[in-house]
């Protein structure tokens, strides 16, 4: 099945008034629960990230379709989904049997893309009655420490950090961005001289006019 994202005019009422938002267009026509979740849920959204959002579920939908054999339920697949956005479809010998050939993309990329896809499946999940494909678990203990030092250092940081009050996280979804180690700067680091080495065990650091201290060695 091929989709493909357009750009539509929708009537919604016997005045004949248009929405135009993108749509996914599929084999048997419009996506219909996507064009209801733009126009009744996010009808004051921006067309960019409407636009966006179509963009992801033609994205998931694709993979579905080439791998959808593979995996026995819909929150399976969707974590091998996201995993295949990290590491991007093709092997390092040049070739993908799933004939995606997509490249990896970028973490921040990937966060807003499993951010937009949860929310949409939690709609369908309660408007559609469809399995949902994110649903929230309860944390393990390493990742509520994980979520509550991470909300401490937003109060912190905060302009009115006082006025925040404290939640303990207790839910997660099944399938969360990975986190990135994160580097103030990057550097070049110092080397201590070998030839002052006996220096620095027998006299230790030495501060003052630089002729003075020769003078002492």
């Amino acid at each position: 099945m091929n989709f493909t994202c357009v750009k539509a005019k929708v009537i919604t009422d016997a005045t004949g008034a248009t929405s135009e938002i993108p749509i996914l267009l599929t084999e048997t026509g419009p996506l219909e629960s996507l064009v209801d979740y733009l126009l009744w849920q996010n009808h004051s959204r921006s067309t960019s990230w409407m636009l966006k959002v179509v963009l992801d579920v033609k994205r998931l939908l694709t993979y579905s379709q080439v791998n959808s054999k593979h995996f026995t339920n819909p929150e399976e697949l969707f974590h091998n989904f996201i995993q295949r956005l990290y590491s991007g479809t093709v092997g390092d010998d040049g070739l993908d049997p799933s004939g995606l050939y997509w490249n990896r993309l970028g973490h921040r990329s990937i966060a807003n893309t499993l951010t937009r896809l949860t929310d949409f499946s939690n709609w369908m999940t309660e408007h559609k009655g469809s399995i949902n494909i994110n649903p929230l678990r309860t944390s393990s203990r390493h990742e509520e420490i994980i979520a509550n030092i991470a909300q401490i250092g937003r109060k912190n940081r905060a302009f009115l950090g006082h006025t925040i009050s404290y939640q303990k996280n207790q839910k997660s979804t099944s399938t969360s961005p990975r986190r990135l180690p994160k580097v103030d700067s990057i550097r070049e680091v110092m080397e201590f001289p070998d030839s002052h080495f006996r220096d620095l065990i027998n006299h230790g650091f030495l501060r003052g006019n630089p002729k003075a201290l020769m003078e002492k060695f």
